[in-house]
């Protein structure tokens, strides 16, 4: 089963989009079950338009419940500088307890610690 979310649960913090040289990043999320596991997850897809970035970048996702606690956290999609050409898609799953509320999603990019000195 697979029920969408309503955009205005999902935060994009444009600062740091645009510190890091990114003009725009947009996403969209979906409630998905993982039935193997017996877990619920969140899947965010979304897309990056437009600047430059001078260095890889990673996405976090985080999750929080009606509570405000951080009940999931995802950082697993790396963007390359020399890959990054003005547009890029990623999509990302974040799981969740089963039966927790999702209040908030906030989607940002962070340097990829791997390659700060690159």
């Amino acid at each position: 089963m697979n029920l969408k979310i309503d955009k205005k649960k999902i935060e994009v913090l444009e600062k740091l989009v645009n510190d890091i040289g990114i003009e725009s990043l947009n996403c969209s999320a979906l409630y998905v079950m993982e039935e193997y596991l017996n877990d619920e997850a969140i899947l965010v897809n979304g897309e990056l338009i437009g600047g430059r970035i001078q260095s890889h970048i990673l996405l976090a996702t985080h999750v929080y419940n009606e509570s405000g606690e951080l009940i999931g956290v995802e950082y697993s999609t790396q963007i390359k500088k020399e890959d990054y050409l003005g547009f890029g898609t990623f999509s990302q799953i974040v799981r969740v307890a089963k039966g927790e509320v999702i209040a908030k999603i906030r989607v940002y990019p962070i340097l990829d610690p791997a390659w700060i000195d690159d």
